[in-house]
């Protein structure tokens, strides 16, 4: 990650609440968010995540979501029935969080090529 980048990124990461800062500090969650903001913007599934997440499984894309959500950076949509045979959705809640939003730009590159 060049210079620049890095240092917005740790100055985005200490100004953000200890919740959030462990929920946004692994680049496949941060990679999540950025796929509820950018490729799918109304609520998605783990199984869907997986098709613009590649190398990763479902079960993964899940425990993410699950740490992401203790964090308040995603929200589950609806009603969980166990049984139900309807996948839980899940849906972005930084869009209006700047410094959220400023690490998730800072660190989309090095996000990237670390896959």
């Amino acid at each position: 990650m060049p210079e620049d980048q890095n240092r917005l990124a740790a100055d985005a990461s200490t100004m953000l609440e200890e919740h959030r800062r462990r929920a946004l500090e692994h680049p496949i969650r941060r990679r999540i968010l950025r796929a509820l903001h950018w490729d799918y913007p109304e609520a998605q599934t783990a199984s869907k995540l997986c098709k613009v997440i590649p190398n990763v499984n479902t079960s993964t894309i899940g425990y993410h979501l699950r740490v992401l959500e203790e964090g308040g950076c995603v929200s589950l949509v609806g009603e969980i029935v166990r049984g139900d045979g309807v996948p839980p959705t899940y849906v972005s809640n930084v869009a209006d969080d700047r410094t959220a939003m400023t690490l998730l730009h800072a660190t989309q590159a090095a996000d990237e090529r670390d896959r």
